[in-house]
C-alpha cells in the first residue's frame, strides 16, 4: 500500500515523560514558542523534501537532519542530561567535557547515522528513567547553567529531558510528513 499525507509513522519517541513538571519553567504555551529563545536563529526557510519549515527553537542548521540524526542528537543531548541530573542529585561538581560544552558542536549528529540509532535512543530514554527513579530529591540542588534558559537544578534538568523531546519528536513528525507526500 502506498504511502500517503495521512499515514502513521510510528516514532520512537515517549509520548509522555512527566511533562507535567514542565508547565513550572517552559516558556511556551500550547506548543508555540512565546519569544524567540535566545541564541536561536530565525529565518524564512521554507519547506521542502526532506528540510522541514521553520519550527520555534529549532536552528537552521538542524533542519536539515535526517530521521536518525535527529534520533543520534536526541541521544547525545539524553546521555547529557542524564548525567547533569544525577551528578546535581549527588552534589558532585561539573567534570570537564560540562565545563567546555559547546552546543553548536557537542550534541551535533555525526554524519552517518544509520538505523542502529533507533536502538541507541531507546536506551538513552530506559537509562534516564531508571536513574531518575533511582534518586531522591531532583528539587533544590544546586545548579548548572543551560545554554539557553540559564540555571537548572536537577529537577528543571529532568523537565528538560522532555521538553528537548517534544521538539524534535515535532520535528521527525514534520519530516515524516514531507517524506509521505
Amino acid at each position: 500500500m502506498p504511502a500517503t499525507a495521512t499515514s502513521k509513522v510510528a516514532l520512537p519517541f515517549p509520548k509522555k515523560i512527566r511533562t507535567e513538571e514542565m508547565r513550572v519553567w517552559v516558556p511556551f504555551e500550547n506548543g508555540a514558542a512565546a519569544a524567540p529563545v535566545a541564541g536561536s536563529k530565525q529565518s524564512s526557510v521554507t519547506a521542502s523534501p526532506g528540510h522541514p519549515a521553520e519550527m520555534p527553537v529549532v536552528d537552521e542548521d538542524m533542519r536539515s537532519w535526517s530521521f536518525y540524526q535527529i534520533l543520534e542528537h536526541n541521544t547525545i543531548v539524553n546521555h547529557r542530561i542524564t548525567g547533569a541530573t544525577v551528578r546535581l542529585v549527588k552534589g558532585e561538581p561539573p567534570d570537564e567535557a560540562e565545563k567546555k560544552f559547546n552546543v553548536k558542536t557537542d550534541v551535533m549528529p555525526a554524519g552517518d547515522a544509520g538505523a542502529d540509532e533507533v536502538e541507541k535512543f531507546r536506551a538513552s530514554v530506559e537509562a534516564h528513567l531508571e536513574a531518575v527513579d533511582s534518586l531522591a530529591n531532583l528539587k533544590g540542588t544546586d545548579t548548572s547553567p543551560h545554554t539557553f534558559f540559564g540555571p537548572f537544578d536537577a529537577h528543571k534538568w529532568h523537565c528538560m529531558f522532555g521538553f528537548h523531546l517534544e521538539i524534535h519528536r515535532k520535528q521527525a513528525e514534520a519530516l515524516s510528513r514531507l517524506v509521505l507526500r
